[in-house]
């Protein structure tokens, strides 16, 4: 008996995966339960298992080729010398399920490719990452070595072969194709700008803040809440009486969510990614900051889960950090806004007849007009500022309440 093995769902939204890397070769044993492949996501990379054993028989999936979901990607069968005539009626839908810890990886072990004269190339990970960089494929090293294992020294030693006799593909402007994670991040971006999308700009007076965000410190608990933390405790705090914002819109529907959730752009070690914190009503400052920091350490450890990256409701993007003042944030598609934070600036404003001093926060509101009209986006912005200004004293009556 054969098994079609197809491209998994791994999340809410993916509608395609990429492989990345596959773990057996045609004509090895698969267990039950064993790592098969990597998929790459929209959202982050996974490994997938098995859920039984047989005979990888047949790759039908290039690697870096996007399949949509429910496409064959390989055959499995009971006996290695079957016939594998793929047009009988015998095929049954084998499902390929994530590990049960969800956890995104970083490719450890070597990838398998299969050449015009069906050798299997083994080709470590260093060395694929190479390949990548000066646009070469698998085959072409092989050629030049005798082992079937490419090492990064092999790639190494034939772009210097090249860079002798004066090949364009090792010269200093290099093009290299775009694949993988920014490949898709390249098409997420694509897709975003197709969404009518308008952007306002504005700013909130925060020395109020600032000063009370300063004399938290002192507090053991509250030493790990920054300003991004008070911010989307802000948003949260609006959004839960803005179902119009705390929307994602489909192609025909518009889908309010009964929880804010709230995604917050992060730079990972594999390009960017929005891990989401759920029902942020329900939590404390201090709530918000540990969960954010936890989703930060998953980040940078390549270890968020599904459930870290799927249903988010609005997105934050705070860019202070890199110098920058106001700025046009893509949505997060389906998401019907998204708000971009800029640095604190120093003005001097006039107030009460006098000029005096104030630190400003600028923030960057696009939403999707589509869903949203001008003046229902400005005022849920004005509202925004106006919390930031002067926060509620039951944002932290755990400790101001008691002085």
């Amino acid at each position: 008996m054969k098994y079609n093995i197809v491209m998994p769902a791994l999340g809410e939204t993916m509608d395609e995966g990429t492989i990345i890397a596959w773990r057996k070769a045609p004509g090895d044993w698969v267990d039950k339960g064993e790592v098969l492949m990597e998929v790459m996501t929209d959202k982050a990379t996974f490994e997938v298992e098995a859920d039984r054993s047989g005979y990888l028989r047949e790759t039908v999936a290039r690697l870096e080729d996007a399949v949509r979901v429910g496409e064959t990607v390989a055959w499995l069968s009971d006996s290695r010398d079957e016939p594998l005539d793929l047009d009988t009626a015998q095929d049954e839908t084998l499902k390929v399920e994530a590990p049960s810890d969800h956890h995104p990886i970083e490719s450890p072990g070597l990838v398998f490719e299969s050449t015009h004269r069906g050798d299997t190339l083994r080709v470590s990970p260093r060395a694929r990452r190479l390949l990548e960089k000066y646009g070469l494929g698998a085959e072409e090293v092989a050629k030049t070595i005798a082992s079937q294992t490419i090492e990064a020294a092999d790639v190494e030693e034939y772009v210097r072969s090249f860079a002798v006799r004066g090949d364009e593909k090792a010269t200093a402007s290099q093009i290299v194709k775009v694949t993988g994670m920014r490949k898709i991040i390249a098409d997420r971006m694509v897709q975003a700008v197709t969404v009518p999308q308008v952007t306002l700009h504005a700013h909130s007076v925060v020395d109020s803040l600032l000063s009370r965000h300063r004399n938290l410190k002192r507090y053991a608990s509250y030493r790990d809440v920054s300003l991004t933390d008070w911010i989307i405790k802000a948003a949260a705090s609006v959004l839960v009486k803005r179902p119009d914002i705390n929307a994602r819109y489909h192609e025909d529907s518009i889908e309010s969510l009964s929880s804010v959730n709230i995604g917050v752009a992060m730079d990972a070690p594999y390009g960017l990614t929005v891990p989401v914190l759920h029902q942020v009503e329900t939590l404390s400052l201090v709530e918000i900051a540990a969960e954010r920091h936890r989703l930060a350490d998953l980040v940078q450890g390549r270890r968020l889960g599904v459930e870290d990256l799927q249903s988010g409701s609005f997105t934050i993007s705070n860019m202070g950090s890199y110098g920058v003042d106001y700025f046009n944030p893509l949505l997060n598609v389906p998401e019907v806004a998204i708000l971009g934070v800029g640095r604190l600036q120093s003005q001097i404003a006039e107030a009460d007849g006098r000029l005096s001093g104030q630190l400003w926060l600028p923030l960057s509101l696009t939403f999707d007009h589509r869903a949203v009209d001008g003046g229902p986006a400005a005022t849920f912005l004005h509202d925004i500022c106006e919390l930031l200004a002067t926060p509620p004293q039951s944002w932290t009556i755990d400790i101001e309440g008691g002085e």
